[in-house]
């Protein structure tokens, strides 16, 4: 009996040493539980067909595209062209503009709208880089400029996303659906690593494979008519009720 050689312990004394074992365990399960019916939310018929399923298959896709930037510079080699560390330099120094470019039109022109844009023009600038791939000696400079403009396009994109992904789901379960979201591209971004490596040797291939991933991608949000929370109140705030008082033009947030 643990090694124990006192005197019997009455019911009470158990209770008193050994109570806080029974309510950790109760704990553990209930957390458990919790844990299980936000994933069972995530995936129930009010959040699968318009939210979880379009911002999976964008997250996949978007991460499937941003594969291409781990072999960037084997792939210029590849291509053929001159001086690659230099040209790779350029195409990392391309997330500027796309973070420049999020934050100034995320607000503007709307999540959905500018993630539709940001991913449709990535992957026709993989295409244009595709084409100039096929005749690398006449087209570098066309090669290195879609390369950089897609970076940022990409850049753009996984700004749009973060922000949607974070709006879309409701309070109780945005942490869930936020790590079901990132583990589905994380596990594109393994994928595309044995892809990539079996036909970094076939620049084209590897190119239109990216471009066709982004392409589907873009249109998930649309066919799966998923919302644009721009401007608009987040679901579910469970802690406290928000109003919106109107004076002298501006919105107040009060604690009603």
């Amino acid at each position: 009996s643990m090694g124990y050689s006192g005197e019997k312990l009455s019911i009470s004394e158990i209770r008193d040493h050994y109570g806080h074992l029974t309510e950790e365990k109760n704990y553990l399960i209930q957390k458990n539980d919790n844990a299980m019916k936000k994933i069972r939310d995530l995936y129930g018929k009010n959040l699968f067909l318009h939210t979880t399923l379009p911002l999976q298959i964008v997250w996949f896709a978007m991460s499937f595209g941003s594969g291409l930037c781990t072999w960037i510079t084997k792939l210029f080699e590849e291509i053929g062209l001159s001086d690659i560390y230099l040209q790779s330099l350029y195409f990392a120094l391309a997330n500027i503009p796309g973070n420049a470019m999020a934050t100034f039109l995320v607000d503007r022109i709307g999540r959905k709208v500018l993630l539709f844009g940001s991913m449709t023009s990535a992957a026709l600038c993989l295409g244009l880089a595709a084409h100039g791939a096929s005749d690398a000696e006449a087209r570098q400079l066309q090669v290195i400029l879609s390369s950089c403009a897609f970076h940022s396009f990409l850049v753009t994109g996984w700004c749009a996303l973060s922000v949607m992904t974070s709006e879309l789901f409701p309070t109780s379960i945005r942490g869930t659906g936020m790590g079901v979201c990132s583990g589905v591209g994380r596990i594109a971004g393994i994928l595309v690593q044995y892809i990539n490596g079996a036909f970094i040797d076939q620049p084209l291939v590897l190119l239109l494979a990216a471009a066709t991933c982004m392409m589907t991608g873009a249109f998930a949000p649309i066919v799966c008519r998923m919302q644009d929370m721009t401007d608009k109140h987040l679901f579910e705030i469970p802690s406290m009720a928000m109003g919106v008082v109107e004076g002298d033009g501006q919105a107040v947030h009060k604690i009603v």
